[in-house]
């Protein structure tokens, strides 16, 4: 049950966003490495369910690598995104320390698409007046990758 439930779950946000374009291939391991939680390759996004990661923050984390791969984002919306990771400090260490031979542009990738996960999981968890709430609050602060992530979630980029 709980394995259904969790595809489910994962599938959703995927065909919301990509509108068909990216499939979603689900094993247990990939490379028999479960610290491998998923990885995207063109017109596709794998997740492992063996993965001791949450399989609809890896759908998040492999959909922004996604969206950038298909050209979807506008170059103000990447800016925006790119400055924010550059701000966390804490997610650009985290991805170095996790990927040491990357280069920089693609630690920034991988600290957007983080920063992606842990948004989405955070929305997923709040009732939707709530979400207004936080919505507003982001609004007000003027937060330029908080409305990109929005678009996001909303399937906005991936519908271009």
């Amino acid at each position: 049950m709980q394995k259904s439930l969790t595809l489910f779950t994962v599938r959703q946000p995927l065909r919301k966003a990509f509108k068909g374009r990216v499939r979603l291939r689900i094993t247990d391991l990939i490379d028999d490495d479960r610290r491998i939680a998923g990885y995207f390759e063109p017109g596709v996004i794998e997740i492992a369910l063996g993965s001791p990661v949450c399989a609809a923050a890896t759908i998040d984390h492999e959909a922004v690598h996604a969206l950038r791969e298909m050209g979807l984002f506008t170059d103000a919306e990447w800016a925006a995104l790119e400055r924010a990771a550059r701000a966390d400090t804490a997610m650009m260490a985290s991805v170095a320390r996790r990927y040491p031979d990357l280069s920089e542009v693609d630690l920034i990738e991988e600290a957007i698409a983080d920063r992606y996960a842990v948004w989405s999981a955070r929305q997923r968890k709040l009732g939707a007046l709530r979400r207004m709430l936080h919505r507003m609050n982001e609004e007000l602060g003027q937060n330029e990758d908080a409305a990109v992530m929005r678009l996001i979630w909303r399937g906005a980029v991936g519908a271009r």
